[in-house]
């Protein structure tokens, strides 16, 4: 996810946005009790599966990939920082099942509520997406529509 760099979130902002039941926080490095952790990143839960929200404020942002297929976007996007969602440890492997899918991308289109988000990256299509356009679609393809073309999987030419 590619935030404005000023508005990159903090443990503050997805433990707020966390209150609206929709996700829990599982783990939470910033915690007094977890000080010894690696960097500012929370374990996120949706449906029993959990995933890693790294590149929080103040901590260092996770590595920018302006992807070559964007879709809903505006052309710059080089003053962005990113915070990267993925499967948690235990999913390893089981990161392209339906279900791990489906679950990361609700989670994505939850975290769209967060003020400066400017794209939404999606690494095994190589795709950078405008955050209306990632949460209406992701949504309409949680609901059973066919899969966005900024889900699809890069095809060779």
């Amino acid at each position: 996810m590619l935030f404005d760099a000023a508005s990159r979130p903090d443990p503050g902002a997805i433990r707020a946005l966390a209150k609206s039941g929709e996700f829990s926080i599982t783990f939470d490095s910033t915690s007094r009790n977890n000080r010894g952790c690696e960097g500012d990143w929370l374990e996120l839960a949706v449906n029993g599966l959990t995933f890693d929200l790294r590149g929080l404020a103040p901590g260092d942002p996770g590595m920018l990939l302006l992807h070559p297929r964007r879709f809903g976007l505006l052309p710059s996007l080089s003053h962005c920082e990113a915070v990267t969602l993925s499967p948690g440890p235990h999913l390893a492997g089981g990161e392209r099942m339906e279900a791990v899918l489906r679950a990361q991308m609700l989670l994505g289109v939850l975290l769209c509520d967060l003020p400066g988000l400017a794209a939404v990256c999606w690494l095994p299509a190589s795709s950078l997406t405008g955050a209306s356009l990632f949460r209406e679609a992701t949504m309409g393809w949680l609901a059973g529509r066919p899969v966005p073309d900024f889900l699809a999987e890069e095809v060779a030419a």
